[in-house]
């Protein structure tokens, strides 16, 4: 990390550390472990995705604050192609042991597919993720955090 970059880092800490002191986590207690109380819930899931560090991503969830402007979906759609599934290991898994237990997300194989998640929002506007990098327990979170349809209601599909 360039001085600079460390500089921009510790401003940017030095700030939301201040910010923190409203936030309904133990502001002390995130200084303490290296966290602001300001990063959105969003961003530990990533982190679980980069790190290997199941008590890391613990702390940073305990320090997050869910993000409100976060965009919802009425629909979620694992789109996977069945001949190819097992070259992604990780989705296959999810696929075929987890997906049913899922609710709001519809699994579709469609020929010839890189894997995606197929969202569809309130005003009828669909958007489209890559996905065949994600592991197989972010699939059952993301659809938890974003898809209405799975906290609301049982899923149309």
């Amino acid at each position: 990390m360039s001085a600079a970059s460390l500089a921009i880092a510790i401003l940017a800490l030095a700030v939301a550390s201040q910010a923190a002191s409203e936030a309904s986590v133990d502001v002390k207690k995130c200084k303490e472990l290296g966290f602001t109380g300001e990063a959105s819930c969003s961003a530990c899931n990533t982190l679980a995705e980069l790190v290997k560090d199941a008590d890391l991503v613990n702390e940073c969830k305990s320090c997050c604050k869910p993000d409100e402007s976060m965009v919802k979906y009425i629909s979620a759609t694992l789109e996977v192609c069945p001949h190819r599934l097992s070259a992604w290991p990780e989705i296959q898994y999810f696929v075929e042991k987890m997906s049913k237990d899922v609710k709001g997300l519809k699994v579709a194989m469609i020929e010839n597919v890189t894997p995606r998640l197929r969202l569809k929002r309130e005003d009828g506007k669909s958007e489209v993720m890559r996905v065949e990098q994600w592991k197989r327990g972010a699939f059952a979170e993301f659809v938890k955090e974003r898809v209405t349809a799975a906290t609301s209601k049982k899923s149309k599909h």
